[in-house]
């Protein structure tokens, strides 16, 4: 990618074989394991807070296992049917919206003009744009547990790194990998941390202090190992070629109304951070904050509708290769739970963890 081209969220064939021949692999051998591995069930039952857990009482119990060949190779469609494929649905149906927008984005001239604005207004501090971003992605990581979220600002960021004269790499640990640094952290993660400690019936959130130190010391190694990393690679000429910048009225404008509308959005994903009737609906607001600060700003900028509609559907045709993949990795889950063998590798391995030292188990259970 050279400098200030935008590439899209679509998918190169080479990458996209690798990655079903390495997806088909897994679903070979999950097919196996269903067809090889005794079948059987954990009892399960709800808690106090409508959550279903493992009945520790009636435990596990052996059953009649198997998947017939069929079920197997009509998975990837037959999990859209499955029990909890909202989550899903959501997801395909996200990247979908992504891939439009960002393709009229791109072909609207909008993209290009916000990556040269922001070169030219921040290329001289490029470092500290460096440790603001990744700053910015971790909070949201440990914060709020926010991961396939920030999906539609990865391409944003490391279209930027790329025009800051650093390189695809550079940006991609910018924002999804400081993303899932700031998740592992834990500071207030609903989804880890939360429910983890809920379970254990500790105080909510208790033991921050620790998970804040971590948090600190985390965002230090990586900015510093993005900051070598980029120094390494950088090219200057990158950032001075955007010298000559000239601001556009329309475009301006176009780019205000973007950003504000995107802002908002974040804005709301970090609200779910106190509060919790939010928390199962943040992949939706995003979704459709993107598409409203795309459909906004997009005509803004001087793209007739007609065209935007049709550019629209090209995004979307772009990203349905990534869809597959994911019917594909899911199906691998949903073969393993037809066939009953998930609750079986579950009880073995806790037995096998019981034979360890106790040291060890949590290294084993990682």
């Amino acid at each position: 990618m050279t400098k200030n081209e935008f590439k899209g969220p679509g998918i190169n064939l080479r990458s996209f074989l690798t990655a079903i021949l390495v997806i088909f692999g897994l679903m070979i051998v999950s097919y196996i394991l269903g067809n090889t591995i005794p079948g059987g069930v954990y009892a399960r039952v709800q808690n106090a807070a409508g959550q279903s857990v493992i009945d520790t009482v009636a435990g596990f119990t052996p059953v009649e296992g198997g998947i017939s060949f069929w079920k197997w190779l009509l998975s990837p469609v037959l999990v859209l049917g499955s029990s909890g494929s909202g989550s899903l649905i959501a997801v395909i149906a996200f990247l979908l919206v992504i891939g439009g927008i960002f393709t009229a984005l791109d072909r609207c001239g909008l993209m290009k003009y916000m990556l040269q604005r922001t070169v030219h207004r921040f290329g001289k501090v490029r470092w500290r744009l460096l440790a603001v971003t990744v700053l910015l992605f971790m909070t949201m990581g440990a914060m709020i547990g926010s991961f396939e979220e920030v999906v539609p600002l990865v391409p944003i960021v490391t279209a930027l790194a790329v025009s800051l004269g650093w390189d695809v790499l550079t940006g991609i640990g910018m924002s999804l990998l400081a993303a899932g640094c700031g998740f592992a952290s834990g500071v207030c993660n609903p989804f880890t941390v939360g429910i983890a400690q809920q379970l254990a019936g500790l105080p909510m959130f208790s033991g921050i202090w620790l998970r804040l130190l971590s948090f600190a010391l985390i965002w230090l190694l990586l900015f510093s190992f993005l900051r070598r990393h980029a120094a390494k690679i950088e090219r200057p000429a990158a950032v001075t070629a955007d010298s000559a910048f000239v601001p556009d009225r329309k475009l301006d404008r176009a780019l205000g109304y973007f950003i504000a509308i995107l802002c908002t959005g974040i804005i709301l994903v970090l609200c779910s951070a106190f509060l919790p009737f939010l928390q199962d609906y943040t992949m939706i607001i995003v979704a459709v904050t993107f598409l409203a600060a795309g459909l906004t700003a997009i005509p803004l900028s001087g793209m007739p509708w007609k065209q935007l509609g049709s550019t629209f559907l090209d995004g979307v045709v772009s990203i349905l290769p990534a869809v597959l993949m994911i019917l594909m990795a899911s199906s691998i889950k949903y073969t393993l739970e037809e066939a009953f063998v998930l609750d079986t590798i579950l009880y073995k391995a806790v037995g096998l963890a019981g034979d360890l030292p106790r040291w060890s188990v949590i290294l084993f259970i990682y």
